[in-house]
């Protein structure tokens, strides 16, 4: 079972990918070198780019993806979430 606290980092790393239009290699990158996204994240050991290819695709297989994406969208339209 993977702990609960990396999965929230991994969904925190999609998100911050997905809003910045970055590839899977990009993320990874940034990641290391981005203070910002070290600290949103909360990664100690920075995943390989594969792992978070193999989570967002378990997400798209779950069906879960897209509704995530779209709540994220909805809270920022709203005003819900700060930068």
């Amino acid at each position: 079972m993977v702990p609960k606290v990396i999965i929230l980092q991994l969904l925190k790393a999609l998100i911050l990918q997905a809003c910045h239009n970055l590839s899977d290699e990009g993320l990874e990158k940034a990641l290391r070198v981005r203070l910002d996204f070290m600290a949103i994240t909360g990664f100690v050991d920075v995943p390989d780019h594969t792992t978070f290819c193999r989570f967002r695709n378990l997400l798209t297989e779950l069906k879960l993806w897209d509704g995530l994406l779209r709540e994220v969208n909805r809270q920022l339209e709203k005003g819900c979430l700060k930068s």
